[in-house]
């Protein structure tokens, strides 16, 4: 048997698209719901829905730093960077404080006001340029508009059903909300606040997100009690459906990068992100091991890092870039486990990953002879010959495809 040898390969040329990976797993204390990201402080906020809380993440480190008191169960919550306000609602219904929005100050965590706004609210946008936000109802049929300036409401603007979803293109001002039943995404212009259009999607449209650059327009379906489990993409121009993406198993969540053209689409039912293509919303890559019921999504457009309120295992998952191979730990070996007339069973070392080790490739004289588990570090190699000298190599990859070589010659 000759010596180990450990030599590290080329990673296969990969579109940088396809390295996104979870990079760090944040605990909270209680069921994260929604994240809102302020870029400016790197700070991401995340709403616990059965705590009187919203937690404050040092996007730096990835830890918890705060913890802000709200007076209601808090259902989202999103962030004004340039007013440095957090807006909280609060819309289980049933408990003091319902159908409210709480106004925070984000440095501090001061509780600034209290708006009602009726009709069971849950998830709000901010639009940054015109300090507006919109509010939908999830049980009632309004998106309700609130002035930043003066914390008062100033638009109710009828839609026709709860909504589940809403986004803002700021450069048009134009503002996206889903309606789940009867199945649509309307269209509001943000200066009269009124709605323009209509698209009839079927089934439950749920999260909604835009890029304007690209001028798409992003719509999760819900499949509880309807069909679905797609994503449909529009052309935020014309308002046509371009196309729809199957795939997932209950699409909650969604937001988009316009700088780097990707969409990540979180998966509550197969604890997933979907990764796709912001331009046909083909999917490009799925990143697992989110942990349990990966619901709110968000992102840093600074830095390119997306995170991921995981419901029912209380943590954050923080998805980038993984520019970093899997890496053999010192004194790694490859070895011999056991010998049959015609097989044997080798066993190495366990590679180590900054996000996970997802396969290991077993090759028999340069070609590849079994692909295992990468959380198995065993494999059978049949048909040999008996008295025959073969060499053995091992790669590790993570799901990137990264690898690298641990080389040992058994004779």
């Amino acid at each position: 048997i000759l010596l180990g040898l450990i030599v590290i390969a080329a990673p296969p040329a990969e579109a940088a698209h396809q390295k996104a990976a979870v990079l760090a797993t944040i605990p909270t204390p209680s069921r994260p719901n929604i994240v809102a990201v302020d870029p400016t402080t790197n700070r991401v906020y995340v709403s616990l829905l059965f705590s009187a809380g919203v937690k404050v993440i040092d996007a730096t480190t990835n830890t918890v730093v705060d913890d802000y008191p709200v007076a209601a169960r808090p259902s989202a919550v999103a962030v004004n960077p340039i007013t440095q306000r957090l807006y909280v609602t609060h819309g289980l219904t049933g408990q003091p404080g319902a159908s409210t929005v709480s106004v925070l100050d984000a440095d501090t965590g001061q509780v600034l006001d209290s708006i009602p706004v009726g009709g069971g609210p849950e998830f709000v946008k901010v639009n940054t340029l015109t300090n507006k936000i919109y509010v939908a109802q999830t049980f009632g049929s309004n998106i309700v508009v609130i002035d930043g300036a003066t914390n008062g409401v100033v638009g109710v603007i009828p839609v026709g059903g709860g909504s589940h979803g809403i986004d803002i293109d700021e450069a048009s001002n134009t503002i996206y909300a889903t309606v789940r039943i009867p199945g649509k995404l309307v269209v509001i212009d943000g200066v009269a606040d009124v709605v323009t259009s209509t698209i009839m999607l079927g089934g439950h449209p749920w999260a909604v997100a835009v890029n304007p650059v690209r001028q798409r327009i992003y719509v999760t379906k819900d499949s509880i009690f309807v069909p679905g489990d797609t994503v449909s993409v529009l052309d935020s121009v014309t308002l046509d459906v371009l196309s729809t993406v199957p795939g997932g198993n209950r699409p909650l969540g969604i937001t988009t990068n316009p700088l780097t053209d990707r969409v990540y689409v979180s998966h509550v039912g197969s604890n997933t992100v979907h990764v796709l293509d912001a331009e046909t919303g083909g999917v490009l890559q799925i990143v697992f091991s989110t942990d349990f019921g990966p619901f709110g999504i968000g992102i840093n457009l600074a830095t390119d890092r997306v995170y991921v309120a995981n419901a029912f295992s209380y943590t954050v998952s923080v998805i980038g870039d993984d520019l970093d191979p899997p890496a053999w730990p010192a004194g790694s070996q490859l070895s011999v486990y056991q010998t049959n007339l015609t097989s044997i069973i080798l066993q190495w070392t366990p590679a180590t990953d900054n996000s996970r080790v997802a396969r290991y490739l077993v090759y028999r004289d340069g070609d590849l002879a079994a692909t295992v588990s990468g959380f198995s570090t065993f494999a059978t190699i049949a048909n040999l010959a008996a008295g025959a000298s073969y060499a053995f190599k091992v790669e590790a990859c993570d799901i990137v495809a990264e690898r690298l070589d641990l080389a040992r010659a058994l004779v």
